[in-house]
């Protein structure tokens, strides 16, 4: 998961090589992240029938958070949702953008 910032060439070359894994799938369909935002996702299987989704605003590919879920039975739970709604860079520890 990501959960800090990452310098935008490097992001974009790492979604690239994730969509391209084996078994990674484009969800094209309406997925909203843990804020309520609109987007699309790719999704990584995962381990032991879970899944993970990278969720992107439809129109301006912003990274918008990720979301986890597991499937039991034929159906999907999500036990996790991460919403990245600011970064910001800092000069020192504990200091507020």
């Amino acid at each position: 998961m990501l959960h800090g910032y990452v310098p935008p060439r490097a992001l974009a070359a790492l979604f690239e090589l994730l969509a391209r894994e084996p078994g990674a799938v484009v969800i094209s369909g309406d997925v909203v992240d843990a804020a309520g935002r609109h987007g699309v996702a790719i999704r990584m299987p995962g381990v032991i029938g879970g899944n993970e989704d990278f969720l992107f605003d439809r129109d301006t590919h912003v990274f918008l958070g990720t979301r986890g879920s597991v499937v039991r039975n034929g159906k999907e739970s999500l036990y996790d949702a991460v919403a990245l709604l600011r970064i910001a860079i800092v000069d020192r520890p504990g200091q507020l953008p």
